[in-house]
């Protein structure tokens, strides 16, 4: 990495050798007023490195750079291609993996990132839409487990640990997601953002052969039940922070961190915490899923996500009540924009108790859209400018009708 103040330009295109020079020209010759000097973005070039950088390879790289009518210009110019990008991050694993997760590059049945992890294992809403998905809160991991969060902090704490830090629970998930929560509510969660979950010996074997020069800080979690200690030790003696994650099945006698299983009442008040609970209802509800999870972390979330499923399917359905009393309607379009005069956007927006017309369309939209091939809607006449909606399945729709309406609806 140059030192000092450097400018950077990325190319993607397979011809870099002209993207460089193209760049680089265009660099040099940006002029600044203001600052009396020829430079780029106001920086004096005389004190600034030019780094290009490319996915492809780019050959002879300091022959180009000295042919260069502007190399005398710049501090330094250099050029990064695609072994170099390889060189530095064979180097740095962490980093590499990161990566990897950011393009969907990284196999997770077998390497995950930590957060990336714990929002899918931690999932208790069906979203399709991952940004969407409601997460157990972590807190709720910790319930009743403070002299737990208090041992592992401690561990973590050590400026280098000669043994694996083993922690057992129901499940080697849940173990792992109990790393992930214990260190978001605490000083030390940026590392939670760069540690990695391990899923297969495989994948751990390799990571072990990597230089652990530049990568001091990291933890590793390994949750695979082919796992032995003689690997767990050799990632340690690394440098590297190394959980070991087990499950009740792989249970040892010297397990010195072995999760206790949560009471009801740790539960309870931990959906009391996690939930904006209102009603009498609401504090019902928490007082029942934390008795039917009998417990158990994994079982309280399969509650939630099945909970959240209906509420989710419920809340659909009211928004799509008008629509399947309707059956279809025609909503036209002239010139492009909505005709506002259309008698049956009328009917549809008494049929929602007068919501406004946009909310109405904008939630069609989406089911037509999102939901082409099963949804309730089928949307036609994109085309031809004409466009209508009516039910895939009128019939079965009514039906579905039932658990809304009561006697007081009339």
């Amino acid at each position: 990495m140059p030192q000092g103040k450097s400018v950077w330009e990325i190319g993607t295109d397979k011809d870099s050798r002209k993207k460089f020079r193209d760049d680089l020209k265009k660099r040099s010759e940006q002029k600044d007023p203001k600052k009396g000097f020829t430079g780029s973005l106001g920086y004096d070039p005389r004190e600034t490195a030019f780094c290009f950088v490319t996915p492809q390879k780019f050959s002879n790289q300091p022959d180009e750079i000295q042919k260069s009518p502007y190399k005398d210009q710049w501090q330094e110019i250099k050029i990064y291609d695609a072994d170099d990008l390889r060189s530095w991050l064979n180097k740095c694993p962490k980093t590499e993996l990161w990566l990897a997760g950011e393009i969907g590059a990284l196999p997770k049945e077998k390497i995950e990132r930590l957060q990336d992890f714990y929002n899918t294992y931690a999932a208790i809403s069906p979203a399709t839409n991952k940004d969407e998905r409601k997460i157990l809160p972590p807190a709720l991991l910790l319930a009743g487990r403070e002299k737990y969060i208090k041992s592992f902090q401690d561990w973590l704490a050590k400026e280098r640990s000669c043994k694996p830090y083993r922690l057992e629970a129901e499940t080697a998930k849940e173990a792992a997601a109990f790393v992930y929560a214990a260190l978001y509510l605490s000083d030390s969660f940026p590392l939670a953002l760069s540690s990695l979950i391990m899923h297969s010996k495989e994948a751990t074997e390799a990571l072990s052969s990597k230089d652990s020069t530049a990568n001091k800080n990291l933890l590793l979690i390994l949750t695979s039940p082919d796992i032995d200690e003689s690997l767990c030790q050799t990632l340690t003696n690394k440098g590297w922070k190394v959980v070991w994650a087990v499950d009740q099945r792989n249970s040892v006698n010297d397990t010195n961190h072995r999760l206790i299983l949560p009471w009801r009442k740790d539960l309870e008040e931990g959906l009391k915490t996690a939930f904006p609970l209102q009603t009498a209802a609401d504090y019902r509800w928490a007082s029942i899923t934390a008795a039917k999870a009998g417990r158990s972390i994994n079982r309280l979330l399969s509650l939630l996500l099945k909970s959240q499923t209906k509420k989710q399917e419920e809340e659909k359905l009211t928004a799509l009540l008008p629509a399947i009393l309707a059956g279809g309607w025609v909503a036209s379009h002239e010139n492009g924009w909505a005709n506002p005069d259309s008698e049956d956007r009328e009917v549809i927006v008494q049929l929602s108790n007068s919501r406004k017309w946009i909310e109405l369309d904008r939630i069609f939209n989406k089911e037509a859209t999102e939901h082409r091939l099963d949804g309730k809607l089928i949307k036609i006449g994109e085309r031809q400018g004409k466009i209508s909606f009516h039910l895939r399945a009128p019939q079965a729709e009514l039906t579905t009708l039932t658990g809304i309406f009561t006697e007081a609806d009339g």
